[in-house]
C-alpha cells in the first residue's frame, strides 16, 4: 500500500488543519457571562491569564500553567504567583472557559475552549513534540450520536493521535522549535 501524500490524505479524510479551523473562542463578553452566571467575577488575575490566550501569537495556543506564569512576567504581571495561576487555570476550566489538553509531555496544556460545537483534535509527533490540530466533522458526528445513544450531552470532543513523523528529516527540524 502507498503512503498518501499530505494534500490526499487531508483530502480523503475531509480534515481541515488549524488554518482552517473555525475562530470559534469565547468573545470577552461571554466570558463575563459565562463567570457571571456561575456567581463569578472577571478578576484582574483571571483577565491577565485570558489575555494571554488571546493575544498569544507566539508560544502557540496549547499552554501549560508554567507557560502562562512566564507570559505574565514577560509582561510585567510578576505579581502573580503560580499557585494563583495554577488556580485560575483550574477555575477557568472547570467553568468551561478553557479546554485541558494532554500532549503526552507529562502535563497538562490548555487552549481557549470553544463556544460553538467546533471541536477540534490533535495529532501529536512523540519525537519533536509537534502538535498538528485538525478539525473533522464526521469525527464530531459520531462522538454526537454514540453520546446520544447514551443520553449523554456532549461537552466536548476530542481526539488525539499520537505518532512519529513520516518526514523525519523536517520533525528533527522542528524539534527544537516545539519541545518545552
Amino acid at each position: 500500500m502507498n503512503a498518501l501524500t499530505h494534500a490526499e490524505a487531508i483530502d480523503k479524510t475531509k480534515i481541515r488543519i488549524k488554518k482552517d479551523i473555525p475562530q470559534s473562542g469565547f468573545s470577552i463578553q461571554e466570558i463575563h457571562e459565562k463567570l457571571k452566571n456561575n456567581g463569578s467575577r472577571l478578576t484582574l488575575q483571571r483577565e491577565y491569564i485570558l489575555d494571554v490566550f488571546f493575544n498569544n501569537n507566539s508560544s502557540g495556543y496549547h499552554l501549560s500553567v508554567e507557560d502562562i506564569h512566564k507570559q505574565l512576567i514577560k509582561r510585567n504581571n510578576s505579581q502573580i504567583s503560580l499557585a494563583t495561576v495554577y488556580r485560575t487555570v483550574k477555575t477557568l476550566h472547570t467553568l468551561g472557559i478553557l479546554r485541558e489538553v494532554d500532549l503526552a509531555e507529562g502535563h497538562k496544556h490548555y487552549e481557549l475552549a470553544s463556544s460553538k460545537e467546533d471541536h477540534h483534535h490533535h495529532i501529536v509527533c512523540m519525537n519533536s513534540n509537534k502538535t498538528i490540530e485538525f478539525f473533522n466533522e464526521e469525527v464530531n458526528q459520531l462522538a454526537k450520536d454514540i453520546a446520544a445513544k447514551h443520553r449523554i450531552e456532549v461537552l466536548d470532543v476530542e481526539l488525539k493521535i499520537f505518532g512519529k513523523c513520516l518526514d523525519h528529516i523536517n520533525c528533527h527540524n522542528d524539534v527544537q522549535s516545539h519541545r518545552r
